[in-house]
């Protein structure tokens, strides 16, 4: 190559460097690894985690598998040369150091990415099974150990132990709530924890072998590097110049750039102890201005074409991707020797403005990261203000702690789903809300533990429930058992916890009696109203018939008939209660309009319908004729006896109202009453009176028949 080495320092990066083997840390980051839950029970042994990329070289950070994890912070490419960069100009025969490049071009940034700023996919890890991150893992394996596959593993780590102990938990919450606190637990093995450390291992020993190789090539490439300084320096100290020197000169320049990176410690010195050599080389040759032009230009190409990527950057969607790649120029940039003097401001301020333009984006990009983190700040600390207030609450019942452990399980959720807080808060806002967890279900375990015994104390209360339920279940006393049952009912709710397989177990028991009662019952109140309705149908039918009544016959045979239908009527049972007035009404409105058209008094009806009945029991053999007439005379006494009772105190009731109250309808209602009740003790002693017109009948014909007798 004709070309020249440039006779300065690297130019200054629009990234300021960190320190050798540091990532700084910016205030409001978290890993996008959103809250994680603490460590799972089985937790994995303590090594070290995966790796973090320094320089180009992938090294080991420890594991995080704590609190809310973080992801590693990112890798940070660009190499450290705190060098001021140079002015390029011309080369006179006598070649001077070019004076240095005004550093308020040079754009500052951070070199760091927010922690969170991993793909969105990785937001989804929570909601897989323990297989598909375990599949996910293993094809990760197959792939070359990059930042990217390292993140993503550990993602997948910190994902599956999440839902690892969730499974655990929630298996020894069944397993509490079915077994006695007597009963050690022991839980099951998870097959699927037992593949992921083995391919997990076997991932961190593929990162470990890797990291020693690019540790011992860092090495290598530290001593080669030095090599080429060292043989530049001793171009320098020959007695001549000759054609090849030249030659040889730009063949070690190509080596030191086909060189990989070296240790960050070393990387500045060494950069130095270069271009020092690089310059006095061309102090030495004292190379032409020929030879110098056609390298500056050579040099131009490649930094014109550094900034039409810059520029090119301004358009990339992915800002952290383009924030990335901007390094990557930077560092390219440090590579390439200088241009003409005249160019060199021009060139470099066109390549801090684009430089520039993208760091803003990255910037705006980090404010807006910091924003949310807040906000995600915020709806963590109500959650936690949420989670202290179900903690304070005062639970007396197993229903009230079952309700308040979903209210918590909830949260967890919530938590789970809300993204990434700043750093310097994760651990002290994660701890806070996993202490109030922590401290719920200890006092949860407490609070069962407590009832244990009582428990056993309900099972047998509730065993006497269902034996009194199964001593009930056959019984044709509809009302009264029904009632009792309903009071059993009443009574097993009162009961406080019973343990849960038992308790479904009784259940079960007491719900079978009462259900079997109540199908019997519901059967014969099924044939009931089929007999209801049957009833219902047969009155319809005498109604007709009294609708359809002829009074062309005499009236002792409408009579007659009208007994008959009354005689059926009374014979039928029970119809349907909801029809039950309109046809008792229907029945009797028929019966007082054929009543009335016969002109027969219905006081003078009764009457005649007792005379025949005396007339029946006087014909009566065996001489009981006599004996009924008593009873019956006895009966009508005493009905007589209540009826009066009824009128004085109807009469004292309306005794209370004054004369101002004469057009009450109480009191007129009442008058009514009084009236009717009146009527009814006149007939009651009308037939008092015909029975003893009937008994002295009889008496004489007694008494008659006694002397024909003698005669």
């Amino acid at each position: 190559m004709s070309e020249l080495e440039e006779n300065r320092l690297p130019e200054q990066d629009a990234v300021e460097p960190s320190k050798a083997g540091e990532q700084p840390e910016l205030a409001g980051e978290e890993t996008s690894s959103a809250a994680t839950p603490a460590v799972v029970e089985s937790e994995e042994p303590a090594e070290t985690s995966l790796v973090n990329e320094e320089n180009g070289v992938l090294v080991e950070t420890g594991d995080q598998n704590t609190g809310e994890s973080t992801s590693p912070l990112v890798d940070n490419p660009v190499q450290d040369v705190s060098s001021t960069p140079q002015q390029e100009g011309e080369v006179s025969s006598t070649v001077e150091p070019a004076p240095e490049e005004p550093e308020d071009s040079a754009e500052e940034s951070v070199n760091i990415e927010p922690d969170g700023s991993e793909p969105p996919a990785a937001e989804q890890l929570g909601a897989l099974s323990l297989g598909e991150l375990l599949e996910r893992l293993r094809k990760l394996m197959g792939e070359n150990i990059t930042p990217v596959v390292r993140g993503e593993v550990e993602r997948l780590k910190i994902a599956f132990y999440t839902n690892l102990r969730t499974q655990q938990e929630q298996r020894k919450h069944l397993w509490e709530q079915e077994h006695d606190s007597s009963e050690p637990y022991e839980p099951e093995a998870i097959q699927e924890e037992v593949q992921f450390k083995e391919v997990l291992g076997k991932f961190k020993e593929r990162v470990r072998e890797f990291i020693q190789k690019q540790e011992a090539e860092r090495l290598a490439n530290l001593e080669a590097r030095r090599a080429v300084v060292e043989k530049i320096k001793q171009l320098t100290e020959r007695a001549e110049v000759k054609d090849d020197t030249w030659k040889e000169f730009n063949q070690l320049r190509a080596e030191w750039k086909n060189i990989g990176p070296v240790p960050q410690a070393e990387m500045e010195s060494l950069y130095e102890s270069y271009h020092h050599q690089v310059q006095g080389f061309y102090d030495y040759i004292k190379i032409n201005q020929e030879l110098r032009d056609l390298d500056y230009k050579k040099n131009l190409e490649e930094k014109l074409a550094l900034c039409g990527q810059a520029e090119d950057l301004l358009a990339e969607e992915d800002i952290v991707k383009a924030f990335k790649a901007l390094q990557s120029l930077h560092a390219q940039w440090k590579e390439i020797g200088p241009v003409a003097r005249e160019k060199s401001d021009e060139i470099w301020e066109r390549f801090s403005v684009a430089s520039k333009h993208v760091n803003e984006r990255h910037r705006e990009y980090l404010e807006q990261m910091r924003a949310q983190f807040e906000e995600n700040l915020k709806k963590k600390e109500a959650l936690c203000d949420t989670a202290e207030a179900i903690l304070r609450q005062e639970r007396k019942s197993m229903k009230e702690w079952v309700a308040a452990s979903k209210e918590v399980i909830a949260l967890y959720q919530q938590w789970r789903e809300i993204g990434p807080v700043a750093r310097k808060m994760s651990d002290k806002i994660w701890h806070r809300f996993q202490d109030i967890r922590d401290e719920f279900f200890k006092a949860r375990r407490a609070y069962d533990e407590q009832i244990r015994e009582e428990g056993q104390e309900n099972i047998q209360k509730k065993l006497d429930l269902c034996v009194q339920a199964e001593a009930l279940k056959e019984s044709a006393d509809w009302r009264a058992t029904a009632q009792e049952l309903i009071d059993l009912q009443a009574k097993w709710k009162q009961i406080g916890y019973t343990p849960y397989k038992k308790g479904n177990e009784l259940w079960e028991r007491f719900r079978a009696a009462q259900n079997y009662f109540f199908e019997r019952r519901n059967a014969v109140r099924d044939q009931e109203r089929n007999e209801q309705k049957a009833n219902l149908e047969a009155k319809l039918q005498i109604i007709k018939e009294l609708e359809e009544f002829a009074l062309e016959v005499t009236p002792k045979e409408a009579i007659d008939a009208l007994k008959a239908l009354q005689a059926r009527w009374a014979a039928i049972g029970f119809v349907p209660f909801k029809r039950k007035e309109a046809v008792q009404q229907r029945y009797r409105e028929l019966l007082d309009q054929l009543y009335s058209k016969l002109r027969i008094d219905r006081r003078e009806l009764r009457m005649q319908e007792f005379r025949d009945n005396l007339e029946r029991i006087g014909t009566q053999e065996g001489g009981d004729g006599a004996s009924l007439l008593g009873k019956e005379r006895s009966r009508l006494k005493q009905q007589i006896k209540v009826l009066e009772a009824d009128r004085q105190k109807m009469e004292t009731n309306m005794s209370f109202f004054t004369s101002s109250n004469s057009n009450s309808p109480i009191l007129k209602q009442l008058q009514e009453r009084l009236t009717s009740l009146q009527q009814e003790i006149d007939l009651v002693r009308e037939k008092v009176k015909q029975i003893d017109r009937r008994a002295k009948e009889e008496k004489a014909k007694k008494s008659s028949d006694t002397d024909s007798t003698e005669q």
